[in-house]
């Protein structure tokens, strides 16, 4: 589990993973006060993001991130199919996640054609 120390833009003006530390401190070395926002991070971390690969998982009945790269290649004309799955270009803000392009692609090899070449960037 991890402590995220919220900002109030008064005296602590950008938010934090609070430390193990008995009393944790601001940017300017003041002690952070029982009054500032905390955020208890705990498994969230993992499973939120578990829900872009897996929408089932909450009643969604859509596909996945993997799924939903095949279904678009598989839309395009066959003599694209190969180049696509070569050349898949990962960006957004969910690409910042740790480890998002290497579970992208674990997936990808799972479900694309075997013919295909896969390369995740």
């Amino acid at each position: 589990m991890q402590e995220y120390v919220l900002p109030d833009y008064k005296t602590v003006k950008k938010g934090f993973v609070r430390g193990s530390e008995a009393a944790p401190l601001d940017q300017n070395n003041a002690e952070i006060d029982e009054d500032n926002q905390v955020v208890k991070m705990t498994n969230d971390r993992f499973s939120v993001p578990e829900v872009l690969f897996n929408p089932n998982d909450i009643g969604i009945n859509q596909a996945g991130i993997a799924e939903a790269i095949v279904q678009t290649v598989e839309k395009c004309p066959p003599v694209f199919h190969r180049q696509l799955y070569a050349n898949i270009f990962i960006a957004g803000g969910n690409s910042k996640l740790p480890g998002f392009a290497k579970r992208v692609r674990s997936d990808l090899v799972l479900i694309r054609p075997q013919e295909c070449k896969l390369g995740v960037q």
